[in-house]
């Protein structure tokens, strides 16, 4: 998850998801369990799926270049 820009609140959580292979989920399935177990405000407010996430070097979700892709 990243802060994406967002006109009414500054920011806004932004869920980046890479499904396995075969697997099908939709954003309701992604956000649904983050709601009944966090705050209003952590829960995304939009769901993304992508077929990979840009990696650092040592093979970790690069978060700075995410957030750059969605800015």
């Amino acid at each position: 998850m990243i802060g994406v820009p967002d006109n009414k609140w500054g920011e806004a959580v932004k869920a980046v998801v890479v499904l396995r292979a075969g697997w099908a989920a939709s954003a309701d399935d992604i956000a649904g369990p983050v709601a009944v177990a966090k705050r209003s405000y952590q829960v995304p407010k939009s769901v993304e799926f992508v077929d990979a996430n840009p990696q650092t070097p040592v093979g970790k979700p690069d978060g700075k270049a995410m957030r750059g892709l969605y800015a």
